[in-house]
């Protein structure tokens, strides 16, 4: 699935794309093995703004798309936290880290498709709240569990947001071909959730969440005034 591309699509649930709503992108990666989850939210042209950006400064450390933190040379890693903590300071992106080590004691599949779902959606529900338009969540193919996919993971995270924004219960999550949608009502007008399984090859949101996980892992220094870091084993 193309990044963002195939939205308008979407259309036939009611809002128009042509309309002046917003549209909200996050992004969630994970890092070490699902040691480290990383959260990137923001306005769709915030993120296209931070990308273009990172895009400069990769460019510039003879580095091209698709971006993975793992592809990058260790002698360059310095000069790319430094040039990419100078970006970010300036854009209005968030960036949330859950951390949570491989080996604890809580079961795998209650942490990865129960605690970490519910937690981002903790984390999120204010911001979607204020919203009037589109909100587009983009995982990456990471949260597997046995024969439980990722797209398990987005239907809960959906889930877990939907119950602290409304509690109208007609209000369901419809399976779309493997995207999950659902339309409702809240003080600030309508607002259209869609989620779905991706990947960084394709994913700009993605890419920046696996950079920014990385400069987090990498150097203990790396902050962000709009960090939010939690613990969770």
């Amino acid at each position: 699935m193309v990044l963002y591309k195939s939205v308008d699509k979407y259309a036939y649930l009611g809002v128009d794309s042509k309309k002046n709503i917003e549209t909200m992108i996050i992004g969630i990666d994970s890092a070490h093995k699902m040691c480290f989850t990383g959260v990137v939210s923001g306005s769709e042209s915030d993120i296209f703004q931070l990308y273009s950006d990172i895009e400069k400064v990769m460019r510039d450390e003879g580095i091209n798309p698709p971006f993975h933190w793992s592809s990058i040379k260790s002698s360059r890693r310095k000069s790319v936290i430094a040039a990419l903590t100078e970006k970010i300071k300036f854009s209005k992106i968030n960036f949330t880290v859950l951390i949570h080590k491989d080996k604890s004691s809580i079961p795998r599949m209650e942490l990865i498709h129960e605690i970490i779902p519910k937690v981002i959606a903790e984390s999120l529900w204010k911001w979607v709240s204020t919203i009037n338009g589109k909100v587009i969540f983009e995982v990456n193919s990471d949260f597997d569990v046995g024969k439980t996919k990722t797209k398990h993971f987005v239907h809960k995270t959906l889930s877990y947001l939907m119950s602290f924004l409304t509690t109208d219960e007609l209000v369901k999550i419809r399976d779309k071909n493997g995207v999950f949608v659902s339309e409702f009502n809240q003080k600030h007008g309508k607002v259209l959730l869609v989620g779905y399984t991706s990947s960084s090859q394709n994913s700009k949101v993605i890419q920046i969440a696996d950079l920014l996980l990385g400069c987090f892992i990498y150097d203990a220094k790396f902050d962000y005034e709009r960090n939010f870091i939690k613990k969770l084993c």
